[in-house]
C-alpha cells in the first residue's frame, strides 16, 4: 500500500498489510496505531526537515521584521533628535529676541525721559518769551510818549532793545530744543517700529516652536 503526496510518501510493509487484512473490530485500533507509527517513521526525516526549515524561515522573517523596525526606530530617533535640536535653536533665538526687545524698551523709556525734559525746558522758555513779549508793548508805548534824546528815553529804549535781544535769544533756544525733541521722537519711533518687527518675528518663531514640539510629541507617541 502506497500513500503518495508531494509532502508525505510512505510504503506499507507486507507485514503491516497482512495485519490490516487480518484485523478485526478488536484489533483494528492497535493496528492503525502501528500503521501510523510505521508511516511516520518513514517520513520522520522529511517532516523534521520541513519543520526546521519552516521555523528557520519564520525566525529569518522575524529577524528581518525586527531589523526593519530597528531601522525605523533609528530613523525616527534621528528625526526626533533633529527636531529637538531645532527646538533648542528656536528657544535660543526667542531668548535673544526677548533680550533685544527689552533693550528696545529701555531705549524707548530713555527717549521718553529725554523728550520730557526737553519739552519741559521748551515750555519754560516759552513762558519767559510770553512774559517779556507781554511787557514790550507797554514799554514801547511809554517810549513813544517820551521826548527823544532825554535820559529817560535813552534808558527805556536801551531796556527795550535788551529785552528784544533776550526774546530773540530765547526763541532761538526754544527752536533748538524743539528740533531736539523732533529728532528724539523720530529716533523713538524708529526703535518702536523695530520693536514691533521683533515682536512679530518672535511670535512667528513661537508658532514654529509650538508646531515642531507638537510634531515631535506625535512622533514619540507613535514610536
Amino acid at each position: 500500500m502506497d500513500g503518495d503526496s508531494e509532502d508525505f510518501n510512505a510504503t506499507l510493509s507486507d507485514a503491516m498489510i497482512s495485519k490490516m487484512e487480518n484485523s478485526n473490530v478488536t484489533t483494528i485500533v492497535g493496528v492503525c496505531k502501528e500503521m501510523s507509527t510505521e508511516m511516520f517513521e518513514q517520513n520522520k526525516a522529511q517532516l523534521t526537515e520541513k519543520a526546521t526549515s519552516g521555523i528557520s524561515a519564520g525566525i529569518t522573517s522575524m529577524e528581518d521584521g525586527a531589523r526593519e523596525m530597528k531601522d525605523g526606530l533609528s530613523a525616527m530617533s534621528s528625526s526626533i533628535a533633529e527636531m529637538d535640536s531645532g527646538l533648542k535653536q528656536l528657544k535660543s533665538s526667542i531668548a535673544e529676541m526677548d533680550a533685544k526687545i527689552n533693550q528696545a524698551d529701555a531705549k524707548i523709556s530713555d527717549f521718553d525721559v529725554q523728550i520730557s525734559k526737553l519739552k519741559s525746558g521748551s515750555s519754560e522758555i516759552q513762558k519767559g518769551i510770553d512774559q517779556l513779549s507781554g511787557v514790550l508793548p507797554s514799554m514801547r508805548a511809554q517810549l513813544a510818549n517820551l521826548t527823544e534824546g532825554i535820559p529817560e528815553c535813552i534808558e527805556l529804549n536801551s531796556k527795550i532793545g535788551e529785552m528784544e535781544g533776550k526774546v530773540s535769544t530765547m526763541k532761538a533756544q526754544k527752536d533748538e530744543l524743539d528740533r531736539g525733541i523732533e529728532g528724539l521722537n523720530q529716533a523713538r519711533n524708529g526703535v518702536s517700529t523695530g520693536k514691533k518687527s521683533m515682536q512679530q518675528g518672535k511670535s512667528e518663531m513661537q508658532a514654529a516652536q509650538n508646531e515642531m514640539a507638537s510634531t515631535c510629541l506625535r512622533n514619540m507617541l507613535i514610536a
